[in-house]
Order: C-alpha cells, then structure tokens, then sequence
C-alpha cells in the first residue's frame, strides 16, 4: 500500500485484513502553478465619424496593459493507514524479505489514524479561473 487508506466505521472487532505480505509508504504530493494576465489597449476617437488626423477632436493612443502575475506552490503527505482491526500476514519469510520486519512487528508499526492520512496544504489545487478572474478585476480597475 502506498499513499493509501483502509478505513472503516465499524467496530474494531468487525474488521479484519488477510493478506500474505504487506508493505506501506507514503506519497509526497507536489503542485506548482502559476496563472499571468497581460494585454495592450488602443483607442482611436474619430469626428463626425472619420478620422481626422491633425485635426481637434481626433487622437490615437496605444497603452500596453499592466500584467499580473501569480504563482505558487504546495506540498503535503498522503500516509497510509489501515483502520483499527486483525491485520492478518500469513507469509512469515516473505514479510522479512519484503520488509525486514517480522509479520507482527509490521502490524505493531501500522498507522491507525485513517482520518489524518492526508497532511499538509495540498488539499485541493488552486482554481485558476478564479485567480485569472481576480487579475481581469485588478487589469480592469487599473485602466
């Protein structure tokens, strides 16, 4: 099992787990992210609807917009953990070789804690529709 959780919301002595070795790990979540708005406005006004160059009442003007930027990242741990219960590892020699630790000294050492096997910030992606939406609000306060 890696990253992964057994849990139930049963009482501990209906729950049983079988099994002829088993090994656990954790998995290290990463994301990175990163979301930038940028853009240019242009205005021509005309008179009397025709451009009139040099001439009161027409002008042109071109501004690049300023461009906003936003990025990050976030880390956290998904542990795996199996629920209060047997754990029953029927292959002695295949724990030992799969993971140095006699059958109950790998079930001594499970992570119980099915509620809490996932740590850290990285509960949920950053929802960039939402981040691009805030820097169209600051572009357009800005013009």
């Amino acid at each position: 099992m890696k990253g992964a959780v057994i849990a139930s919301e049963a009482e501990a002595d209906k729950n049983s787990l079988t099994t002829g070795t088993l090994t656990t790990g954790d998995i290290e979540n990463h994301a990175n992210y990163e979301a930038t708005t940028s853009g240019f406005g242009a205005e021509l006004t005309y008179e009397g609807g025709k451009r009139l160059p040099g001439k009161e009442g027409s002008k042109a003007s071109v501004a690049p917009a300023m461009p906003i930027g936003e990025d990050g990242s976030e880390s956290g741990i998904t542990k795996s953990a199996i629920a209060e219960g047997a754990v029953i590892i029927t292959d002695e020699q295949g724990q030992l070789a799969a993971t140095g630790k006699t059958a109950a000294e790998t079930v001594e050492s499970l992570d119980r804690d099915t509620d809490n096997a996932h740590q850290g910030a990285l509960l949920r992606n950053p929802d960039l529709n939402e981040i691009l939406a805030k820097q169209a609000e600051l572009a357009d306060a800005a013009a």
